[in-house]
């Protein structure tokens, strides 16, 4: 009778650590998704947003996070990056619950005149933009969920001149190449932590 008991004890351990197993892994998938970056032709060269945008939504650790450009098993991505079938199909290949697509289509420093006092001064700064399209696809209920625009600006360097001068290209005004990666890599950060607040808002990703 005594083992019979043990037996019964063992039986339910296990069957309820396999059940848990189960359920965790279950879970799992359907808080991982498939990241893909795009830059255009205008993106910043030295771009860091992917590895930023992985790290913020892996921060919590209850998310599984892929970059789609390490995998080699991918096949190539889909020409026509807009449809959402062929990017369902596309993704499908990495057995992820959702795809996120941030089409970046431009990044680069704006100088803009920010403010004037006619006959006395101006103002030009320099801003810096970062603007796409951010898509999140369910891949297993094969339905887009998100397809929007985003933009995020950061102010850097700034001079003010008297209005006589009025020149928007005052060496001043120059960021050096070291200053331009320090700015981009901070304004890239900050637009990885706003893209995971929305991403984490319109998921299952935590």
């Amino acid at each position: 009778m005594k083992k019979l008991y043990l037996f019964i004890i063992f039986f339910v351990f296990m069957f309820g650590s396999v059940g848990l197993a189960q359920n965790n892994q279950r879970n799992r998938n359907n808080s991982s998704a498939l990241i893909k970056v795009i830059h255009s032709e205008f993106g910043w060269t030295d771009s860091r947003l992917t590895e930023k945008l992985l790290i913020e939504l892996s921060r919590n650790g209850n998310s599984a996070v892929v970059n789609a450009d390490v995998l080699t098993e991918m096949s190539e991505f889909p020409v026509g990056r807009y449809e959402t079938d062929l990017l369902i199909d596309w993704a499908a290949q990495a057995g992820k619950k959702y795809l996120v697509l941030v089409s970046v289509e431009f990044e680069g420093l704006e100088r803009k005149k920010t403010f004037s006092l006619p006959l006395i001064f101006h103002k030009y700064e320099n801003i810096g933009v970062i603007s796409g399209e951010l898509r999140i696809i369910d891949i297993i209920r094969k339905r887009s969920i998100v397809s929007e625009h985003f933009k995020i600006e950061k102010e850097g360097k700034r001079i003010i001149q008297a209005s006589i001068d009025d020149d928007k290209n005052d060496a001043d005004l120059h960021i050096s190449a070291p200053e331009k990666i320090i700015f981009f890599s901070e304004l890239e950060r900050e637009l990885a932590v706003m893209l995971a607040d929305r991403i984490r808002e319109a998921t299952s990703l935590r």
